[in-house]
């Protein structure tokens, strides 16, 4: 579209996402953390990042996309994940499967979905120990799953479209990426595999019946990470 692009990035995240943004064409601003370590980026982090990215918006007379907000981010997913997974499949499909960042690919997806048929089994994924959509409390904020389980509620979020919540914990997800590479080659990221273990561990629990299909999403590549 010929629009300048500035990303407010929490320093948590890695510094591989820098230097993909940067040769897109990106300009880059690394906003130091709350609570957070490197690779492991809590939800104060992230309020850290927005405060920069509306400093910047207000002095260079910028817009502020505000992914969290913006119903766009919603409305994308409704609009073309949710058909794609519907016509791809022809309707064939028992359950979908996301882990919560903004909560826009569930909550768009998952809307979608029970439109077309109510008995379509809707579940987020959360890091074990910032599980605040299972559990109303956060243990501890800080886990691997980058873009991910910061320990918020989204403020987009629909309580109504989710069935269960399944949770998962970094030694999980760090095998389950690995194993994806190894035996399917898909090298993707943890949120990713985090994705796939949710997704494992519902059919697994014996709660869908017969020999149901469940849908999640590969949403990243593990070319945004240096411990993969």
């Amino acid at each position: 579209m010929g629009n300048p692009f500035i990303a407010a990035m929490s320093e948590g995240n890695s510094i591989e996402r820098v230097k993909i943004l940067k040769a897109l064409g990106a300009e880059v601003i690394r906003v130091p953390q709350a609570d957070g370590t490197p690779g492991m980026v809590t939800g104060s982090d992230i309020a850290r990042a927005v405060e920069k990215a509306l400093e910047i918006a207000r002095e260079r007379n910028c817009f502020y996309v505000d992914q969290f907000n913006n119903p766009s981010n919603v409305a994308g997913h409704y609009l073309t994940t949710g058909p794609e997974i519907w016509n791809d499949l022809d309707g064939n499909i028992d359950a979908f499967v996301a882990s919560v960042g903004t909560g826009a690919t569930f909550v768009g997806t998952s809307r979608f979905l029970k439109e077309q048929r109510k008995g379509i089994f809707c579940v987020p994924a959360e890091p074990a120990e910032a599980a605040i959509l299972k559990k109303g409390f956060v243990v501890n904020p800080k886990h691997i799953i980058q873009g991910t389980g910061y320990g918020m509620i989204p403020p987009q979020w629909d309580p109504a479209l989710v069935d269960d919540v399944i949770t998962v914990t970094d030694e999980e997800v760090e095998q389950q990426t690995r194993l994806l590479a190894r035996d399917e080659g898909l090298y993707v990221g943890y949120s990713s595999g985090a994705n796939v273990c949710a997704a494992l561990k519902l059919l697994k629990s014996g709660i869908l019946k017969g020999n149901p299909v469940v849908v999640t999403v590969l949403c990243d590549t593990a070319y945004k990470y240096s411990t993969l």
